[in-house]
């Protein structure tokens, strides 16, 4: 902490002269700092994805459906390609075949080929084609019924499953697909009927599946249901051992306590073991160990993650969050970059780009990514318009910080944060009395607002009001115990107050934690100065001077010390160690040159004066000291 000590020549009344000085100087720096705003991470995982899981049982779909399918010669040169999944040649040899001669058949398998090219609306009107053509393709509906599932068309599809279902009422496929629909619909309820139904239907991986989704289900009701979702994994695991996501699903159960950690800690593991390049398992492991504060294990996890996934946008971004904690800011800036390069939407990946370029004062490419932020979000991202604020401020312009601050308040006026930060703007704009008001706010919402009591101290102390300062920083270490600024800026205060015991007694138990504190200990000689504990001051000023060698205060102190002490050796050696780091310094050549005239040394003082009239010719205390040490010498 930089502290700056006006020491004069006279011994007692410059000590409270020093003392003022350091009340003006010390901590009136503000706390301002971007990790003001929360951090909000993306799930890591999302429980309610099904897209993924649907694309999984595809092939077993259309193997299921395929056993229902009529030969037709015609049309088994263009089937053929669908075999060999070659979908432009089959959707050409289709319409060749159908311009001639249509069926349903044919016209719900030329569907099938658009399915498969993403062209869902193109999918959709062949099948509705192939329904009005007799004798109807039955399959039709089941194909016509994940179309419309892709296409967000949910009770059409519902409909087209069921009555696919009326004809096959023990088809596998059709009871799971329409579980997956009501699943994605929330209607978890209904899923759990058709999956329990689809479970029953199938062997092996087949009934797995279904009895993992059935769990997912029961998870999605509550839970008052996690018993029957844990049976449902479990049992899952029991028909195919192999299958990792019902391991992934009984994880997500435990309770969030450290005995659920350790068995989620262990099921992860054993789900890498059976697949190692499973990158969901790394992720959920990466944030477990975040959360026990194994920062390593959780950056070589995500690492892992993204290696095997390395358009994970959750490993990325989360990765990206813990590297910022680690201050790890350019490493942070490559993640969110590649978050935005797979999602240009993400408005926290581009408000935490901002946040890490603002840490390495890359201010202008900070404000372009907290814009992007502000227009995702319509202009409604208060920490965005709080942290452009940080910006001006940081640029020191004030008052567009303060109009920032101003707007943003219209929309979050009980964000403490927000009046903490227009207070600090306040104070750089030198408007003490609006700061202090802005201030006053912010622990009004928010009483325990360490930072904000520790700035009322500051302006206090400022304004002479050394009471309310004393008191102000005391709320900051209530709130704050370690709060080393604030325990040594109460001490000052405390010393302006001539509280001088209690002043001591606040440093020595900075000390105590800190002992290294240098600051600490050079405010502690001068207390202890001005209680004449002449020999404690050396003590103290001696451990400070080893911390710092080449503080030239603190040398300056220690001569002060010793000659309070009349030891003016001493005190001639430390006055000329304060001039060796600071020859220029005409308060030490004065000390050096009284130190060295209560010594005897008239002559060498002399010289020191007659040098320091050279760099200083106008200085009066320079010209009486030239005349005083002439009388002596005449003497």
């Amino acid at each position: 902490m930089k502290r700056v000590f006006n020491e004069s020549f006279v011994p007692i009344l410059m000590v409270f002269v020093a003392i003022f000085i350091i009340v003006f100087y010390s901590n009136y720096v503000a706390d301002i700092d971007a990790d003001v705003v929360t951090v909000i991470e993306v799930p890591a995982v999302s429980i309610g994805s099904t897209e993924n899981d649907a694309d999984s049982v595809e092939e077993e779909s259309f193997a299921q459906v395929e056993k229902l399918r009529i030969e037709d010669s015609e049309y088994s040169h263009a089937y053929k390609f669908i075999r060999e999944k070659k979908w432009d040649e089959a959707e050409k040899e289709y319409n060749l075949k159908i311009n001639k001669h249509e069926t349903s058949q044919a016209r719900t398998e030329l569907g099938y080929v658009y399915y498969k090219k993403n062209k869902y609306n193109m999918a959709e009107s062949e099948f509705k084609r192939a329904l009005e053509i007799n004798p109807v393709y039955i399959p039709t509906y089941f194909y016509r019924a994940k179309t419309q599932r892709k296409l967000d068309n949910y009770d059409e599809a519902e409909t087209s499953y069921k009555k696919y279902i009326d004809y096959f009422p023990s088809h596998f496929s059709a009871h799971f697909n329409l579980g997956l629909l009501k699943l994605k619909q929330k209607q978890y309820d209904k899923a759990i009927v058709s999956f329990e139904k689809a479970s029953g239907l199938a062997p092996g991986k087949s009934k797995s599946k279904a009895l993992y989704f059935l769990g997912k289900s029961y998870q999605k009701m509550g839970a008052n249901f996690y018993d029957k979702s844990t049976v449902s994994y479990e049992n899952s695991i029991r028909v195919s051992p192999g299958y990792i996501k019902p391991r992934m699903g009984l994880a997500s159960l435990l309770p969030n306590s450290e005995e659920g950690d350790k068995k989620a800690e262990k099921m992860y593991l054993k789900v890498i073991s059976l697949k190692n390049n499973y990158s969901p398992a790394y992720l959920m492991l990466a944030k477990l160990y975040k959360k026990q504060g194994n920062v390593r294990g959780s950056i070589s996890a995500y690492k892992k993650s993204i290696e095997f996934n390395p358009v994970n946008v959750s490993a990325r971004y989360n990765y990206g969050l813990i590297l910022m904690s680690e201050a790890n800011w350019a490493e942070a800036i490559d993640q969110f970059h590649a978050v935005i390069n797979i999602n240009q939407s993400h408005e926290k990946a581009y408000f935490n780009l901002g946040r890490a370029n603002y840490k390495l004062k890359f201010y202008d490419q900070a404000m372009k990514f907290y814009q992007i932020a502000l227009e995702l979000r319509e202009g409604d991202y208060p920490e965005v318009l709080l942290n452009i604020g940080l910006i001006h401020s940081a640029k020191k312009d004030y008052k567009n910080a303060i109009r920032v601050y101003k707007s943003s308040l219209k929309k979050n006026h009980n964000s403490p944060k927000l009046h903490y930060n227009m207070g600090i703007a306040y104070s750089k704009d030198k408007k003490p009395d609006l700061a202090l008001k802005s201030f006053k706010k912010a622990i009004k919402l928010k009483p325990g607002y360490a930072q904000a009591w520790y700035n009322i101290g500051l302006i206090s102390g400022r304004n002479g009001d050394h009471n309310d300062a004393v008191n102000a920083y005391e709320k900051a270490i209530e709130a704050k115990p370690s709060y080393r600024s604030a325990q040594l800026n109460q001490a000052v205060s405390l010393t302006r107050l001539k509280e001088f015991r209690r002043a001591e007694k606040v440093y020595r138990e900075v000390l105590d934690v800190y002992p290294r504190y240098a600051s600490a200990r050079i405010n502690l000689g001068l207390v202890l100065m001005d209680r004449k504990k002449y020999e404690e001051a050396v003590e103290v000023l001696q451990l400070a001077a080893e911390l710092e060698p080449e503080n030239d205060r603190v040398m300056g102190f220690l001569g002060r010390a010793y000659e309070r002490l009349g030891e003016y050796d001493y005190a001639i050696k430390y006055y000329r160690s304060a001039l060796d780091i600071k020859p220029k310094s005409k308060k030490f050549r004065l000390e050096y040159v009284r130190a060295l005239k209560l010594n005897g040394e008239y002559k060498l003082a002399f010289s020191e004066v007659d040098k320091a009239m050279k760099l200083y010719p106008e200085s009066k205390k320079l010209k009486t000291e030239l005349n005083e040490i002439k009388l002596s010498l005449n003497k």
